[in-house]
């Protein structure tokens, strides 16, 4: 009977969820889920097996500083992340670096050229020169006869009816490499570029460049 007693609590203390604090979370080994977020199972199961659904808790309170649309977005993305990835875990935490999780595929920048820049003499040239610039990965130029078209395509919209002349400068699009572009790089980037190119008037990072930073939230899921 004594050893029964002792199996049974045996099984519930196995069975049973452990509970980390938010300390324990900061100190603890986690596996990698997904670019940006990892995980720590505490409970094995089939998380389909019965079809109840899956709640996720904010266990860092400075979550909630972040603007309210961002948190709407990003919960539901991390719920079929959890859904997709862990099915054998009922319940467990998560560690989430949102840059590295919404790291883009590509990083571009537009580099802006003055308003009488040669394209027919000079677009060849500037075009190899960009490509051999250290983190610049692709180099595409785009003429103003091309960027009007592509205005006019996206806006639908004939500015022909109210402008007689094109405003719009020529410019090339850059392919960056996918790293952490800080303040420093990419102003030794655009030095590196305005030193280069003699035509080059603004150059402009698209608002997907990524900026990576060492700060984690943290999450509890479980399935019921």
């Amino acid at each position: 009977m004594l050893a029964r007693l002792l199996i049974m609590v045996i099984l519930f203390v196995s069975c049973k969820q452990k509970e980390y604090t938010l300390v324990e979370l900061q100190k603890a080994k986690w596996d990698s889920l997904s670019p940006g977020i990892y995980y720590l199972n505490t409970k094995d199961g089939n998380n389909f097996s019965s079809g109840d659904s899956m709640k996720i808790s904010v266990l860092d309170t400075s979550f909630t500083e972040m603007p309210e649309e961002i948190g709407q977005l990003l919960l539901p993305m991390l719920r079929d992340e959890v859904r997709k990835s862990l099915h054998n875990s009922k319940a467990g935490y998560l560690k989430v670096n949102f840059p590295d999780m919404l790291k883009p595929d590509t990083i571009t920048a537009m580099v802006y050229l003055k308003d009488d820049y040669d394209s027919m003499l000079l677009a060849g040239q500037d075009s190899a020169i960009l490509k051999n610039i250290p983190g610049i990965k692709e180099v595409h130029f785009i003429s103003k006869e091309m960027a009007k078209k592509k205005y006019m395509e996206e806006s639908n919209s004939d500015w022909d009816k109210v402008l007689t002349s094109n405003p719009l400068p020529n410019s090339f699009q850059i392919t960056l490499d996918l790293k952490d572009w800080d303040s420093v790089s990419s102003e030794k980037l655009k030095k590196d570029i305005h030193d280069r190119v003699s035509m080059s008037n603004d150059i402009s990072f698209s608002s997907s460049a990524y900026k990576k930073t060492e700060k984690y939230f943290f999450f509890e899921y479980k399935f019921k």
